[in-house]
């Protein structure tokens, strides 16, 4: 006979659970257990306590995997037209944007590198789309004012991995003009 393990369930941790079933029914990246855990990290008594945060990444880069070999074969040439429209337009995607954006902006991670690199793709990405929306007659004026900022950018985030510590940035000052 096999025996189950009895996990032991304190009233606030049931409170909780029973909170994100109601909000999430259909949840499946993770137990409600480990949401729980994620949700009040005080609850969290497990003999091992980072296991809830390595089972939910391992989890979340698995969806973002497949998320990106769904969107991967459904090509511009293979989807309906709406289709991006209403994935770029929905709600999850724009929440989605907003929480990383969150993320990043956070004291613990707006000055590493991960976040330098994070900035210097959006900034690449927006010049990129700016320049494809804007009328062809703008483009050299765009080339010349926004190709610079781009590659200082990728510069700095370049230098940044180079001379900054692990997690942090090097440390620049760049309020002081040298008659540049």
């Amino acid at each position: 006979m096999v025996s189950k393990r009895i996990k032991r369930k304190t009233s606030g941790m049931e409170k909780i659970q029973d909170s994100l079933k109601t909000s999430h029914p259909n949840f499946e990246l993770c137990s409600y257990d480990y949401l729980a855990y994620l949700a009040d990290p005080k609850l969290n008594k497990l003999s091992r306590p980072s296991t809830p945060y390595e089972h939910v990444l391992k989890r979340q880069k698995k969806f973002l995997a497949e998320i990106m070999i769904t969107l991967r074969y459904m090509s511009m040439d293979n989807r309906p037209d709406s289709y991006l429209s209403k994935f770029l337009a929905s709600e999850e995607f724009n929440r989605f944007q907003d929480i990383l954006m969150k993320i990043y902006l956070h004291g613990k991670i707006s000055k590493s590198e991960e976040a330098m690199v994070i900035y210097t793709n959006l900034m690449i990405m927006g010049a990129r789309g700016i320049k494809e929306l804007m009328p062809k007659s703008f483009h050299p004026v765009l080339d010349r004012d926004l190709l610079p900022l781009q590659k200082l950018c990728h510069s700095i985030a370049e230098y940044s991995k180079q001379m900054g510590k692990k997690g942090e940035l090097a440390n620049l000052d760049f309020s002081k003009s040298d008659g540049l």
